[in-house]
């Protein structure tokens, strides 16, 4: 599960590859704030999603609450992209 601020061809890519993916946008829940949004992935039937976003301070803001739904949170760095890579790429 991609989070809006990633690209949400991404999650096309993933597909292509095997993998269950989708996004915010193939879900029709864009613009919606964090706790929307984590209703949201937590609510979607099996096997349990895992949250993939850029946003470094969702585990800071929202820590307790994801570990109160069991829900799996994996944050990419975004300040740390290395030069020459597109966002898709990184």
């Amino acid at each position: 599960m991609l989070d809006e601020n990633l690209p949400w061809s991404v999650a096309a890519e993933l597909k292509t590859r095997g993998y269950l993916a989708t996004s915010n946008y193939a879900l029709n829940a864009s613009g919606l704030k964090d706790p929307e949004w984590l209703e949201v992935v937590t609510n979607l039937p099996p096997p349990p999603a895992v949250l993939i976003t850029f946003d470094n301070e969702m585990p800071i803001e929202h820590g307790p609450w994801l570990s109160s739904l069991g829900a799996t949170l994996a944050v990419i760095d975004s300040r740390n992209r290395p030069a020459g890579l597109t966002l898709p790429q990184y």
